[in-house]
């Protein structure tokens, strides 16, 4: 029977103050239902012994449960069911009523406790004197600012601001060769300040090339650079890339414009009184996508710095890195620049450096790729450093008969470079040449041999080129 399954709400799905009347109906209306609930079974057992029998009679017993009673719980329980079905509509508009009068207390409160009605008085006179003290202020603020504009037009009068328009002229003038191109300083309507203006031999230059705003802008950059703001100061200079938009006859003058013998700029150290070197910045920061200049900036003049030597004594070191940006699809990394870029100043230094790795034979135990690489080395080396000794030969073979003319008569020694420089740098005729092991001593020879051979026809270049790959110099 679902009898005992009739209420199937529970005390927790009504609000606080209905639960008490809903346990107390609930109870009695679970009582009376047990008390309805045994009247059913006893009639389904009189039931039962009448379809067993139907030929006798079965006396129906009195109820004992009382109807009126049960029909008066469920009613109770439905009215608290739609009492609080009716303060769930109105829940947000009791909430809103309900703050309204805690808020309207604790206002009532708070006024009382601040005596509100003494400190309204009082903000009123002190209204009353704030309004005569910002009158005050608002005078004093005008005098200040009246003060500082006239320090401004002492300072502009003061700073000649024309100098900068010749020192930016003079650069270009000396540095790049360009006379035609001026900065013309134009006085403002007030007197006060200075504009320029850019003039193309004496008139207005309105179609100006990308390299010339490009060395316009540097050389207005470095003019600025003795203003009073910046002069004397520990800057931090970053040159992004001065040479774009330039052709290649400006790469070096823009590189002897940063370096600069003659006076100090930016790289060149300025001379102490005390003999020490001082720099115009604190930090240098210069960023090239040219290989040219690149190779010029390696000649820059860089600060040393004194580092710890063994037995106490300290040794001058450079201080400086070199970095190259990489491009990763959308994003870039900072990367420490590798030694092909960053050691050798050209290829042609490069190729001497790996010829001169190979002239001793115990070099092999510690790299052994000067040796693998050496003939290709040896003959792209031979190629350009002859080419520059003996520019023109009526031959055929111009690579041959320049070997033979900076070697002399020694027919063994140039059959032997002739055949390191094509039997090593070649493999498509002599493929079996690739399974056999680098011979170290012929190749160690043949090194020193050539190098002997630099060093008697010019010592001086021999030692140059040593100085270039950080080696130290070769006495007889």
């Amino acid at each position: 029977m679902a009898v005992g399954s009739f209420v199937s709400l529970t005390s927790d799905q009504f609000y606080t103050e209905e639960r008490a009347v809903f346990d107390t109906s609930s109870k009695a209306l679970a009582e009376a239902l047990v008390v309805y609930k045994q009247d059913l079974e006893a009639l389904r057992t009189l039931l039962e012994t009448r379809k067993n029998n139907l030929f006798h009679s079965v006396a129906l017993l009195p109820s004992l449960h009382d109807p009126k009673e049960i029909q008066k719980h469920v009613d109770s329980i439905n009215t608290l069911i739609a009492t609080n079905n009716g303060k769930t509509k109105t829940l947000e508009k009791d909430k809103t009523a309900a703050r309204d009068v805690l808020r309207l207390a604790d206002v009532f409160a708070f006024a009382n406790t601040i005596t509100y009605d003494t400190e309204l008085a009082r903000i009123t006179t002190l209204k009353t004197r704030a309004d005569t003290a910002g009158t005050a202020y608002t005078d004093a603020e005008k005098e200040v600012r009246d003060a500082e504009a006239e320090v401004q037009t002492l300072r502009a009068k003061q700073k000649d601001e024309r100098k900068g328009a010749e020192r930016v002229n003079s650069l270009l003038n000396n540095f790049f060769g360009h006379d035609g191109l001026k900065l013309e300083p134009r006085d403002s309507a007030d007197k006060a300040t200075v504009k320029f203006e850019i003039t193309r031999d004496g008139k207005a230059a309105y179609n100006l090339s990308e390299g010339e705003c490009s060395l316009i802008a540097f050389c207005y950059f470095m003019a600025k650079l003795d203003d009073p703001e910046s002069k004397g100061k520990e800057l931090i200079i970053y040159i992004d890339d001065p040479i774009s938009s330039l052709d290649s006859n400006h790469i070096f003058f823009m590189f002897s414009l940063i370096e600069s013998l003659i006076e100090s700029l930016i790289a060149k150290p300025i001379k102490r009184i005390d003999g020490s070197n001082g720099y115009r910045y604190k930090q240098l920061f210069i960023s090239t996508h040219n290989l040219d200049f690149l190779k010029y900036l390696k000649r820059l003049s860089i600060p040393t710095k004194k580092i710890s030597a063994s037995e106490g004594k300290t040794k001058s070191v450079y201080d400086h890195e070199h970095f190259m940006i990489e491009r990763n699809g959308a994003t870039s990394n900072i990367l420490l620049m590798p030694s092909y870029l960053k050691d050798y100043i050209t290829e042609f230094h490069y190729l001497f450096h790996q010829i001169y790795k190979c002239k001793d034979q115990a070099a092999s135990q510690i790299s052994h790729e000067p040796f693998f690489g050496f003939g290709n080395n040896l003959r792209k080396f031979l190629e350009a450093f002859l080419f520059f000794k003996y520019p023109y030969h009526d031959d055929r073979n111009d690579t041959f008969e320049r070997i033979k003319k900076f070697f002399g008569e020694e027919d063994t020694a140039i059959a032997l470079v002739n055949r390191l420089n094509n039997e090593f740098s070649h493999l498509e005729a002599v493929p079996d040449r690739s399974f056999k092991p680098v011979e170290i001593p012929e190749i160690s020879k043949v090194a020193n041999y050539v190098l002997d051979k630099i060093y008697a026809s010019d010592p001086v270049q021999y030692n140059a080129l040593l100085k270039s790959i950080g080696e130290p110099g070769r006495t007889a």
